[in-house]
């Protein structure tokens, strides 16, 4: 997240090696947690920033 602190959940899948449904569980968990938010507002091709990291920069 550190590396690439805006991604698509295919980045995560690639990134964990994992399916896009598991990528998109881990995604949502993150987003409940406050971790990840949504950026586009789109049903489909979301993008999403890792939220902590980028806040370090805002403040």
């Amino acid at each position: 997240m550190f590396k690439t602190p805006i991604f698509r959940i295919n980045d995560v899948a690639k990134a964990i090696e994992k399916s896009y449904p598991v990528a998109s569980k881990l995604v949502t968990l993150m987003e409940n947690k406050g971790l990840a938010k949504e950026l586009t507002g789109n049903k489909t091709n979301r993008v999403y920033t890792y939220k902590p990291y980028l806040d370090l920069f805002h403040s």
